[in-house]
Order: C-alpha cells, then structure tokens, then sequence
C-alpha cells in the first residue's frame, strides 16, 4: 500500500470513530435526560405523599405505580 491508501484508511478510520463517539455521547445525553425526569417524578412525589395527597392522585399526576410511591 502507498501513503495515498495509508491516508484514505487514515481518514475513514478517524470518520468512523468520529461517528461512534458522536452515537455515544447522544446517547448519554438521551439517559441523563430520561433519569432528570424520572427524579423530577420522583421529588414530586416526595412531596405530594409529605403533603398527604392519595397514593391514587400522585401516580395520576407523576406517573408512577402506587408500589413506587410506597417505597418512597
């Protein structure tokens, strides 16, 4: 192989890794957003259950299962 082939292989080598740390870093950010949300539920129902609000009224409103909540 000559230094033209050595670059092109350089280059599509440097481009693919490019790309995967691109995937990687999109997906972190996808997961911290998701695990934000589901501690924003979370505190929510901390203090909804705190206020004496219904099991029943704090899964209508964060979503969580009335198993969840009780745990909390």
């Amino acid at each position: 192989p000559d230094f033209e082939e050595f670059i092109e292989v350089k280059n599509m080598l440097a481009e693919t890794m490019s790309t995967w740390f691109k995937e990687a870093e999109d997906k972190g950010r996808k997961e911290g957003r998701e695990e934000g949300r589901e501690k924003e539920k979370i505190d929510a129902a901390i203090t909804m259950k705190t206020d004496g609000l219904s099991y029943e009224t704090i899964s209508k409103y964060t979503g969580l299962t009335i198993e969840q909540i009780e745990k909390l």
